[in-house]
């Protein structure tokens, strides 16, 4: 009985003296950085020096660091003679990768293999191409900036329970970003000027032109990004460009207009609120990466190929 005793003290004191959970402790907020899908070649890959008639492979990284789950897209070799290296196949699709989330942070990865089934130096004793390797891919961004409604421009001045203020974001884990969110307010609407910018350090491609990513891309395949921004209590607003939005050096606007009486389902709101302010980007994006290899004729070949 009594070491029963002492071992129920011993419990009540221990679970008393345990850490509890800090109320209010902030969320990791994995929707950050400015990179979508990141391609890298693993090391040794391709060989920094090879000998003509020797097979060698390409190990190309693939990884997801940015939110947008499982993008759709293509990894393509070119750099290169393809009468003196011959890839088989030379273009792969990327492997469905998780992006960036509270239970993966940092987003998955996969590797691509690209074997060389030929090498060969076609003139003089070395070839020393530059093998690149570019990924092609679908990606999308969303914001959800947390903005003030004013149905009455009149609240500005009492009983406002927030203002109107300019919002500026950074990143939303993606290599186009939201950067800036400036609001006007009117008798019963309200506007949003809404600014973004390629942060990623690669080439915005249009949804629509991605079979000509990456080799054929033309001036007007490019810098072109698909918008659509909700007030989830009121709809969709109206947009201006509609649907698209043009960049030029890296960046584009868009104004979005939202009638506050056209709540469809809800009562019209008699004093200000806050709301998140749903920004959804879709487009298509390129990224490169290089690395100059040496093949060497092997000493006493004929010049001109593989030795018969």
């Amino acid at each position: 009985m009594r070491h029963a005793l002492a071992f129920i003290i011993i419990l009540i004191i221990l679970v008393s003296c345990a850490p509890k959970p800090r109320e209010g402790q902030p969320v990791t907020d994995y929707r950050k950085g400015k990179e979508g899908i990141v391609i890298s070649f693993a090391e040794g890959t391709p060989p920094q020096k090879t000998y003509e008639n020797t097979e060698f492979t390409v190990i190309v990284k693939v990884w997801n660091k940015g939110a947008f789950d499982n993008p759709y897209g293509r990894v393509y070799l070119g750099g290169y003679d393809p009468v003196a290296i011959l890839f088989s196949p030379n273009e792969q699709d990327l492997p469905p990768i998780q992006g960036s989330s509270q239970y993966l942070p940092g987003g998955g990865y996969d590797t691509l293999t690209f074997t060389a089934t030929q090498a060969s130096v076609l003139s003089g004793d070395v070839y020393r191409p530059t093998l690149m390797a570019s990924a092609c891919f679908i990606y999308q961004t969303l914001a959800t900036p947390t903005v003030c409604i004013v149905p009455k421009p009149i609240e500005l001045i009492k009983n406002k329970i927030c203002e109107p203020k300019t919002i500026t974001m950074h990143s939303q884990g993606a290599p186009v970003a939201v950067t800036r969110v400036d609001e006007e307010i009117m008798d019963g609407a309200v506007n949003f000027i809404i600014t973004i910018q390629n942060v990623g350090g690669g080439t915005v491609v249009k949804t629509e032109s991605m079979g000509e990513c990456p080799w054929n891309l033309d001036y007007k395949d490019i810098d072109e990004v698909e918008a659509k921004v909700y007030i989830r209590s009121i709809g969709e607003g109206e947009c201006t460009p509609k649907g698209r939005i043009k960049l030029v050096d890296g960046k584009g606007v868009m104004s979005c207009m939202f009638q506050l009486a056209a709540q469809s389902g809800y009562d019209t709101p008699q004093t200000s609120y806050t709301t998140p302010l749903e920004i959804n980007l879709n487009y298509g994006y390129n990224t490169n990466i290089r690395k100059q290899i040496e093949i060497a004729r092997i000493p006493g070949t004929k010049q001109g190929g593989w030795t018969p």
